[in-house]
């Protein structure tokens, strides 16, 4: 375990997954906060040489937010929380997270 305001990950990791939690109902963008702790570098210099990270819950938003991944997150219409199975297709099977998946498959995921 890492803990936030640390500057560097340890030798030899293999995978950083950064993890969700709820913080307030989400009303103080708490991915935005966590974007900038010292060892969202690290996280960021070890993406940029290859590494694999995973964003489970804020965890995405920490991603979107710090930069790694691409976009914003919107608020849904409803403003409440929402919880259902989703049908995903599989665009590639060649990355470490799909690889036990076939192209053009439709998997069911719960967001």
């Amino acid at each position: 375990m890492v803990w936030h305001a640390e500057t560097a990950l340890p030798k030899g990791t293999d995978l950083v997954v950064v993890p969700g939690g709820f913080s307030y109902g989400d009303y103080l963008r708490c991915g935005a906060i966590a974007a900038r702790a010292p060892v969202m570098d690290a996280v960021r210099d070890f993406a940029a040489s290859g590494g694999l990270v995973l964003g489970v819950c804020n965890g995405f938003q920490i991603l979107c937010e710090s930069g790694l991944l691409p976009g914003v997150l919107m608020r849904n219409a409803g403003l409440k929380f929402v919880c259902r199975d989703v049908h995903m297709k599989v665009e590639r099977s060649d990355t470490p997270f799909t690889r036990g998946y076939n192209a053009g498959q439709v998997i069911r995921v719960p967001v």
